[in-house]
């Protein structure tokens, strides 16, 4: 991969992992898309609830004129998204090297669309885990805010954004929750859900 296309596939991760609701997903992937892979027509169907049809395709996209590109994006067997990307026959198929870009960006969809799709993390759980770091540590109520947010799978950005703070306030209430806890990630928190 040329650093140019690296640089683009790197930036769309990040930005693809700061949206905050399933449209900015899909408008960011597209968009990012576009400048990897040129296609004519793209499709990102979501899945919200039961059992969907991986199957189902676009009726009027005929293969005669279309070749296709498609991802599936399954988190242990439950269907959350599917990509189609489509381009015109007459401008040349997707080559092995586009196929393997998208393929390569499936287990960061998995994360993203899961995280937003299957929250599941019960209110019961997310305050059993504050009340227990409350017990050890002296909690300030922005600092409880942040936790259930963060506890809850909400990127930087959708934190910020709810609570009305600048990313470097944002930084500085976890680098007080990290001293408080001896703790030196955000992964180390977050197991405060497991324990």
């Amino acid at each position: 991969m040329e650093i140019a296309m690296f640089r683009t596939y790197n930036t769309m991760i990040c930005s693809l992992y700061e949206q905050c609701d399933v449209e900015s997903v899909k408008q960011e992937l597209l968009g990012s898309l576009q400048k990897l892979i040129p296609y004519q027509y793209a499709d990102v169907q979501v899945f919200y609830t039961g059992d969907p049809d991986l199957n189902d395709r676009e009726p009027y996209l005929s293969e005669l004129l279309f070749d296709e590109l498609e991802l599936k994006i399954c988190h242990k067997d439950q269907p959350l998204a599917q990509v189609r990307l489509y381009r015109l026959r007459k401008k040349g198929r997707f080559t092995d090297a586009e196929r393997f870009l998208l393929r390569s960006l499936e287990p960061h969809l998995e994360q993203i669309f899961y995280r937003l799709l299957c929250r599941d993390t019960s209110q019961e759980i997310v305050d059993h885990a504050i009340t227990r770091i409350n017990s050890q540590v002296h909690l300030t109520p922005r600092e409880r805010e942040v936790l259930e947010r963060m506890f809850r799978g909400d990127a930087n950005s959708c934190i910020c954004d709810a609570l009305h703070i600048t990313e470097h306030t944002l930084q500085k209430h976890l680098q007080n929750l990290y001293r408080k806890l001896h703790i030196s990630s955000r992964w180390e928190l977050v197991g405060y859900l497991t324990a």
